[in-house]
């Protein structure tokens, strides 16, 4: 975890923009399941964040032929911030050149870091038709 030496001022404004991020629909689909791209996470988080003085950037950071590298921040006005850096291999996909696949794997990290820094639950349509809750409760 990367984080600013105080993140009081970047709490709080997480937890009110927490209130009103509901959940991202699981709109694409690939290899058998569906999942929220890229755009709907942004959709989903991004107009409660920037309303609570909260930004985020995603970096690419160097790597090799065969991994990619991405570290996300949360950033409030105050400059407090909050992040993480996470990594994944770069997928063999048919027809695909290395920075097509490199992109993929970028777009894979981009998304669940961004989910979970903001705690952003995906749509569960599995979950909801058993009688779960589409949002968890916290206790």
């Amino acid at each position: 975890m990367i984080k600013s030496e105080h993140i009081n001022e970047l709490a709080t404004a997480l937890v009110k923009a927490q209130s009103e991020i509901e959940t991202a629909r699981k709109d694409s689909k690939a290899y058998g399941y569906s999942y929220s791209d890229l755009s709907t996470v942004i959709a989903a988080i991004k107009p409660a964040l920037n309303k609570n003085g909260i930004s985020f950037t995603q970096l690419i950071e160097d790597g090799d032929t065969t991994s990619v590298k991405l570290t996300t921040l949360l950033i409030h006005t105050s400059g407090q911030y909050i992040g993480s850096t996470g990594s994944t291999e770069i997928p063999e996909m048919k027809g695909c050149n290395l920075a097509q696949r490199s992109g993929a794997a970028q777009s894979y990290l981009k998304r669940y870091q961004l989910q979970a820094l903001t705690g952003l639950p995906p749509e569960d349509n599995h979950a909801s038709s058993e009688g779960f809750s589409k949002t968890p409760t916290v206790v």
